[in-house]
C-alpha cells in the first residue's frame, strides 16, 4: 500500500466512502494512512477500549473474489501470533456492505517510505530487515490452518514487497498483508492460471503461472534486499512479457555497479535469492535468515533488531553501524573466542580433578594396625580425646583415667645404675 497520511481532504481525494469522525464498528476514524489496490487503511480510536487501532476497509465495487481474499487475510493473520507480524483483532462490515479488519496500529512507516526518504539504507540495516522478515515467514510456514474443514500447513505469503514491510518508530519490523497467501496445496480464491502478486517482485515461475512455494517468497525477499541496498528496483516498470523475459534470463544489473560499497557477503545473498532456477535458491526461510545473520555478524556485534532500532532512532548512526569490522577486529574476536574456550576447558579439568581429590580425602583407604586391628573412625577417635563431662584433666585436656596408666608405667621404670665411685675403682 502507498503511504498517503493526511487529513479529511485525503479521504475524498482517494474516493474513500467515509471520513474523519465516522464510526466503523467501535472504531472512530481519525486519519487515512494508506491506500492500496484492495482497500484503505486508517488510524482509528477504539472507543470501548480506549486504544489506537488500524482499520482496513475493502474498496467498494470490487469482485466477490476480492472480498473473499480480503476476509482470508483476516482469518490467516488472526491465527498468527508473532512479534514481527501485524496482529489482527476483529472483523466486521461497515454499514452492512464493506468488510473491514481491525488490526494492530504500527506508528511508523513502510519500507517504501523509508527508501523514499533515505534513498538507500546502510547495508547492515538492509540485511537486518530481511533477516527479521525471513524469521517471520519461517514461523508462519510452520503453523497449521483449518481450510474447508481440513488442516493444512506450509503457508506462502506471495506478496513480499517494501510496501508490506512496516517499521515502527521504535525500530520494530512487521510483516503485513496475507491477502494473497497460499496454504499448502489449497487454492484460496485463485483463478486457474491467474497471476497473483505484485509483478515487479514476483519470481519468473510465478509470472508463468506455476504454483508458488516458499522459494517464490525468497526470490521476492532478494529483490527487496537489492532495492534497499541500491536505492532502486532490480527491474524497471515494463510490460508483463518483457518482465517475464528479463527475469527468466536473469537480466539484473550487478550490485557491484549500483552499490560498489555493498559488502560481498550480502551481494551473494541477493544473487542466490534471485536465481532463475528455483533449485539454486535458498530452500527454506530459515536458510535465508541464517545467511543474513552471518553477513550481519561480519559487520557489527549488534543483532538484527538492535541494528534497525538504532538506525530508526538515530539515522546518523548509519555510518557507525555500516562500517565493516576490520580484519584485525575479526582476528581479535576469533582469538578472544579461542581464549575463552581454553579457559572454560581448563576450568572443567580443574573441577574434575578437585572432585576426585575430594572424594579420596573423604574416603581414606582402610589400613590394618600392627596388631592386626582396624583403626577407629575419625569421629570416634576425636570423641575419645575429648575430656569427660566433669572429670579432672591435666593441661593437655587428657582425663585422669588416661594419665594413671602412664604414671604407673613411670613408677615401674627401673632407676639407672649410679656410676662407680673413685674409691671402688681403686
Amino acid at each position: 500500500m502507498d503511504d498517503i497520511t493526511g487529513s479529511a481532504a485525503a479521504f475524498s481525494r482517494v474516493g474513500a466512502p467515509f471520513t474523519t469522525g465516522d464510526m466503523i464498528g467501535n472504531l472512530r476514524v481519525d486519519q487515512l494512512i494508506a491506500e492500496g489496490g484492495m482497500g484503505f487503511v486508517c488510524r482509528a480510536w477504539r472507543t470501548d477500549l480506549d486504544v489506537v487501532r488500524a482499520v482496513k476497509v475493502l474498496k467498494p465495487g470490487l469482485s466477490q473474489d476480492s472480498r473473499a481474499r480480503f476476509l482470508t487475510e483476516a482469518k490467516i493473520s488472526a491465527n498468527l501470533d508473532h512479534s514481527n507480524i501485524v496482529r489482527i483483532y476483529n472483523t466486521g462490515f461497515w454499514r452492512q456492505t464493506l468488510p473491514y479488519i481491525e488490526m494492530e496500529y504500527i506508528d511508523g512507516n513502510s519500507l517504501t517510505e523509508l527508501l523514499r526518504r533515505h534513498g538507500r539504507l546502510p547495508a547492515p540495516v538492509c540485511v537486518a530487515i530481511i533477516s527479521i522478515i525471513a524469521a517471520a515467514l519461517d514461523y508462519a510456514s510452520r503453523q497449521s490452518f483449518i481450510v474447508q474443514g481440513q488442516t493444512h500447513d506450509g503457508l506462502v505469503h506471495r506478496d513480499i514487497k517494501p510496501g508490506n514491510i512496516l517499521v515502527s518508530k521504535q525500530g520494530l519490523v512487521k510483516l503485513s498483508d496475507f491477502g494473497l497467501a497460499q496454504i499448502g496445496d489449497v487454492s484460496l480464491h485463485t483463478q486457474q492460471g491467474a497471476v497473483m502478486g505484485t509483478n515487479i517482485y514476483m519470481s519468473p515461475e510465478q509470472l508463468e503461472g506455476v504454483r508458488a512455494d516458499r522459494r517464490c517468497d525468497i526470490y521476492a525477499a532478494g529483490l527487496v534486499l537489492y532495492e534497499a541496498l541500491c536505492g532502486r528496483r532490480a527491474f524497471d516498470q515494463m510490460s508483463l512479457p518483457q518482465l517475464i523475459a528479463a527475469k527468466t534470463q536473469g537480466k539484473i544489473e550487478p550490485i557491484a555497479r549500483r552499490a560498489p560499497d555493498a559488502p560481498r557477503p550480502i551481494a551473494r545473498i541477493v544473487e542466490r535469492c534471485v536465481e532463475t532456477d528455483p533449485r539454486k535458491r535458498y530452500r527454506t526461510y530459515e536458510q535465508l535468515q541464517f545467511a543474513c545473520e552471518n553477513a550481519l555478524a561480519d559487520m557489527t556485534a549488534s543483532d538484527a533488531a538492535d541494528v534497525v532500532a538504532d538506525f530508526v532512532s538515530t539515522p546518523g548512526s548509519a555510518a557507525r553501524i555500516a562500517a565493516p569490522l576490520s580484519s584485525v577486529a575479526r582476528r581479535g574476536r576469533m582469538v578472544a573466542g579461542i581464549v575463552l574456550a581454553a579457559a572454560i576447558a581448563a576450568a572443567g579439568i580443574w573441577a574434575i580433578r578437585y572432585f576426585f581429590v575430594r572424594r579420596e580425602d573423604t574416603n581414606p583407604p582402610v589400613r590394618e594396625s600392627s596388631a592386626g586391628a582396624l583403626p577407629r573412625p575419625r569421629a570416634e577417635a576425636r570423641q575419645a580425646r575429648l575430656p569427660s563431662a566433669g572429670g579432672p584433666s591435666d593441661k593437655t585436656g587428657a582425663p585422669e583415667r588416661e594419665r594413671a596408666p602412664r604414671a604407673r608405667e613411670t613408677q615401674k621404670a627401673p632407676r639407672p645404675a649410679a656410676p662407680p665411685s673413685r674409691s671402688s675403682a681403686r
